[in-house]
């Protein structure tokens, strides 16, 4: 994972539209094996949503996806 600190900067230095959310999905378990992985996604999201607002984290999840890929860049446009 991207240190929480990391993604902080990013967001600081003007870079939240370049962010996205990713999974090493099955990696982790390979280094996390003796973890919950989804305990582990689900750390990381409590942690996120401590230090940035619903936005960024919204940019990070979900818009910057959609306008990487072309889609609309609202959750609620068809």
């Amino acid at each position: 994972f991207t240190p929480v600190e990391d993604i902080v900067k990013m967001v600081e230095a003007g870079l939240e539209d370049r962010i996205m959310w990713g999974s090493d999905y099955p990696i982790l378990e390979l280094y996390y094996n003796h973890q919950n992985v989804s305990q582990l996604y689900q750390e990381k999201m409590n942690e996120l949503s401590q230090v940035l607002n619903k936005n960024v984290i919204e940019k990070i999840l979900f818009s910057n996806f959609y306008s990487f890929w072309g889609y609309p860049n609202s959750l609620n446009e068809d």
